[in-house]
């Protein structure tokens, strides 16, 4: 009889102090935008896109709710959901079910672009129409909205409550501005922690942006390019006497020259059995060392015939990682890039430039005693051919092709 009529206080408006729950979507207003781009001929807008993701999400709230029903729940606006609970303890409990529904749904669906950060506070919540107007409500808002993809942080007086009860596990911390939160790990009477998601954690702070085709895939790569001062890249070499690829290289060599800022760090594979396109890219790529000293560096090292390649990836300051997919290519007789991927996470674009560093490192800049032995083993490098490429650099670099 106590609880329903403290459920009929809660309903009908009165002061009861409830477990506040905020939900902020991260990064979906432009993720939004950049989803529409270019796809208003079909009918795609950012609005149309974010209508879906609203609805998609309101669906997975009803399915959460089916174990622990909030005494409210509204969408503030934007990106944002706030819900109320009898308790703080109800708060989380509904809050760790729908974590695990969106992650459930983001594995066997692919829509990782709906990532939920999540602060739960305790207080008497108070609303002006669709707004939250009370401070406990506020301060969960501010910590949702600076917190983590698929995090539960708990804040204010619910921050008290859980460490009195022990019931939850929890792992103490600050954020500068705002004050000390918990992020939950798990039930005191639970072995299963926020780690042991089947999803890789990889796919939950990332942006990850797909570039289908050659030419979409060398167009994102300048365009990374533009927007960056620290550019890291290992692969094969680029095919001068390709159209799309001789662009990318003017395009690029523009980019050099026009900010002074901008640094190149390039680790190469030679493929030794590719003479012509092998001495281009390492004689040409030598000069760019000189001309542009201190701002493009280059390493390289030779495969025998027959070796499989390693892929291909770029590293733009410390924070973005592309990732060249490569197709077979039956005029080539080897597999060339064919689509990219672009992964925004520092924590994984630190992984690749901590090994370019120390590969580029071990192998060192090309000199001229490592430029004679690299291509005294090409084979088929005759002088003619040698005449014949340097003068197309000689072209490429004056800008007259």
């Amino acid at each position: 009889m106590r609880d329903a009529s403290l459920r009929h206080l809660i309903l009908s408006g009165g002061e009861a102090l409830q477990g506040i729950l905020v939900i902020e979507l991260r990064g979906f207003q432009a993720l939004a935008t950049e989803l529409a781009r270019e796809s208003d001929v079909v009918g795609i807008t950012s609005e149309r896109v974010r209508a879906s993701g609203i609805s998609l999400l309101n669906s997975l709230l009803d399915q959460a709710e089916t174990s622990h029903k909030p005494t409210k729940r509204f969408h503030v606006g934007g990106d944002t959901w706030h819900l109320t609970f009898p308790s703080v303890d109800i708060s989380i409990q509904f809050a760790q079910h729908f974590r695990e529904l969106t992650l459930d749904h983001a594995s066997r669906f692919g829509t990782f672009f709906l990532k939920p950060s999540m602060a739960i506070n305790y207080g008497e919540p108070s609303y002006a129409g669709d707004r939250f107007l009370d401070d406990d409500s506020i301060v969960a808002y501010r910590f949702a909205d600076k917190g983590k993809s698929f995090r539960i942080r708990v804040v204010g007086a619910a921050l008290e409550q859980i460490k009195r009860s022990k019931i939850w596990q929890f792992v103490e911390n600050e954020i500068s501005g705002l004050g000390p939160f918990a992020e939950i790990t798990a039930s005191a009477t639970s072995s299963q922690t926020v780690s042991q998601v089947t999803i890789p954690s990889l796919l939950i702070d990332s942006d990850i942006h797909y570039s289908d085709g050659t030419e979409d895939a060398v167009e994102l790569l300048l365009k990374c390019q533009e927007n960056s001062r620290n550019i890291l890249s290992f692969g094969g070499p680029v095919a001068l006497t390709q159209p799309i690829y001789r662009s990318y290289l003017k395009r690029t060599i523009k980019q050099i020259e026009a900010d002074p800022s901008r640094k190149f760090t390039i680790l190469s594979y030679i493929p030794m059995d590719e003479a012509a396109q092998s001495y281009g890219w390492i004689e040409l790529c030598r000069r760019l060392s000189y001309k542009f000293a201190g701002r493009y560096a280059f390493a390289a090292f030779s495969i025998p015939k027959g070796q499989l390649r390693p892929f291909s990836y770029h590293v733009y300051d410390d924070r973005d990682v592309f990732l060249g997919l490569r197709s077979y290519s039956p005029q080539r007789g080897t597999a060339t890039l064919s689509a990219g991927m672009i992964f925004r996470t520092q924590q994984v674009a630190s992984r690749f430039r901590d090994e370019l560093h120390e590969n580029y490192r071990k192998i060192g800049p090309i000199d001229d005693q490592k430029f004679a032995k690299l291509t005294s083993g090409m084979k088929g490098l005759t002088s003619d051919l040698r005449r014949d490429i340097n003068l197309d650099l000689d072209s490429l670099l004056s800008g007259d092709c």
